[in-house]
């Protein structure tokens, strides 16, 4: 993907049931890119819960952030939601090795969000990454995510975890946010 592209620009979130943490990354960078033109955010489960809401607990932590989760729906993730995507974050090791055995095709846009969180945080200040190339950047600097690049599943583990989760992925989402040159 380091090759200019033009719009849009589709960003995918991949969890295990579709209505925790990649949930919540939706709402997250949706709302922080509401302004920009052009990109697309969305979300899907390997074990996706299929046409369930947002979990109850991460709804409350997105509500206290000022964000509304309540028309959410998990899917299913597929081989044709992976072939539309143009950046895939995901939040466990699972979930990547989900990807290489069910549709090894779409592994190349696969990062951890915290990978590449980490990695956009290890830049200069002002340093913007183009959206293009942030993939590639992030396998260049750090090829494979470290413990700490994953965040847990919080679900059914109660309001702290769920607290715990929401605030390291809003954390990285912002991160994203500012230092991606979305636009190419």
């Amino acid at each position: 993907m380091s090759a200019r592209r033009s719009l849009p620009v589709r960003v995918l979130f991949v969890c295990t049931g579709n209505i925790c943490r990649s949930a919540f990354g939706e709402v997250c960078l949706a709302s922080r890119l509401a302004g920009v033109p052009g990109v697309q955010v969305t979300s899907a489960g390997v074990m996706a819960l299929v046409d369930h809401p947002f979990d109850e607990l991460m709804r409350q932590q997105a509500a206290l952030l000022g964000l509304d989760g309540s028309g959410h729906r998990a899917r299913q993730l597929t081989g044709r939601i992976l072939k539309n995507a143009d950046i895939v974050l995901v939040f466990g090791a699972e979930h990547v090795d989900w990807i290489s055995a069910s549709y090894p095709e779409h592994l190349e846009r696969v990062v951890a969000l915290g990978q590449a969180a980490a990695v956009l945080r290890s830049q200069p200040r002002r340093a913007l990454t183009r959206v293009s190339d942030l993939v590639r950047d992030v396998r260049q600097q750090r090829p494979d995510p470290l413990e700490e690049d994953w965040i847990a599943d919080p679900y059914r583990q109660g309001t702290e975890a769920a607290r715990v989760a929401a605030e390291q992925i809003w954390d990285d989402v912002e991160v994203l946010a500012r230092k991606i040159e979305w636009t190419d």
